[in-house]
């Protein structure tokens, strides 16, 4: 398993080498947390003075750019895992 001090990237790059169906799971976990991150920038935001409408539009933004990333996570990962290759 990885070093858990090591920094994300590296800790990813390991699990794309070595497990990519363990990467696709880290992924999967990724994206949920920066989805639910939303909640509490859009309260900053609103703070701020964004208004409803800005943050709306920021929102499907990260929704779109989280199903693209999940998208592109399981086509490039799901592929390795599916065939047992890593990455060289």
């Amino acid at each position: 398993m990885t070093d858990t001090a090591a920094p994300l990237p590296a800790q990813l790059r390991h699990l794309i080498e070595s497990d990519p169906a363990a990467a696709r799971q880290a992924i999967d976990g990724l994206l949920l947390e920066l989805h639910s991150l939303t909640t509490t920038a859009t309260r900053t935001a609103r703070k701020t003075g964004v208004n409803l409408e800005q943050a709306g539009r920021a929102l499907r933004r990260v929704d779109g750019a989280v199903v693209l990333l999940h998208e592109a996570a399981d086509l490039l990962l799901g592929a390795l895992a599916d065939t047992g290759r890593t990455r060289t």
